[in-house]
């Protein structure tokens, strides 16, 4: 079992114990996508929870920004709560400076400009540290300078 994954589970437990309802539903929550990838493809490593868990935090932000249209302001406070809860248990994120400075290592190591190929290679080099369209953002960004 993956480290991030056991400590996950003693949260769990935690929060059972502190009967701290929010905390305990969005670990549980966690834990079952875990589950979910782990039934579809084996035994999942500190690597792939982190993928999990960003993917989570994503669909989470989506859902948020979907509640703020709808007027949901209530959803919308429960859902930032949540995203909190979770982000504890991702690598703290890139700032603006340090993404910058690993897209252009990346372009230049790689010496073409093709968006999909800088895209997979920056994605693969700061997984789990920064969002998708921050560093499509910034390619675009570099590209176009």
């Amino acid at each position: 079992m993956s480290e991030l994954r056991a400590k996950l589970t003693e949260d769990m437990k935690n929060a059972m114990r502190a009967k701290d309802m929010l905390t305990l539903n969005t670990v549980r929550y966690l834990l079952s996508s875990i589950k979910n990838w782990e039934i579809d493809h084996g035994l999942p490593t500190d690597e792939d929870v982190v993928k999990i868990i960003s993917k989570e935090v994503k669909q989470m932000r989506d859902a948020i920004s979907e509640f703020a249209r709808g007027g949901r302001q209530d959803l919308v406070e429960e859902e930032e709560k949540k995203v909190s809860i979770i982000e504890r248990y991702l690598p703290s994120q890139l700032s603006p400076e340090e993404l910058e400075k690993t897209v252009k290592e990346v372009m230049s190591e790689l010496g073409e400009s093709d968006f999909g190929k800088t895209m997979r290679a920056v994605m693969a080099k700061v997984q789990g540290k920064a969002e998708g369209s921050s560093v499509s953002a910034m390619v675009k960004k570099l590209m176009n300078s």
